[in-house]
């Protein structure tokens, strides 16, 4: 990220793999600023509660024929 002026806004991207399937919850983010003689680290918790679904990967299955056809029933539906 580039060093920012006082009241200037920057956009940062981070991409993440998850492990797993199903619900993540993010609580918020931690921002780190160093100080002017580079001794320390100011950190600032910053509060975005938000939640994302992940799903599994899924894979093109090409068409399936299937042997048979459809057949009336004599009885309808009930008999079938």
């Amino acid at each position: 990220m580039p060093p920012l002026l006082p009241d200037q806004r920057a956009e940062v991207l981070l991409e993440l793999t998850p492990l797993r399937r199903g619900i993540v919850h993010f609580t918020g983010v931690t921002l780190a600023r160093p100080d002017p003689l580079g001794l320390f680290r100011a950190l600032v918790r910053v509060p975005l509660a938000q939640s994302v679904l992940v799903l599994p990967k899924r894979y093109p299955v090409p068409p399936l024929a299937l042997p048979g056809a459809m057949k009336y029933q004599q009885g309808g539906v009930a008999l079938a």
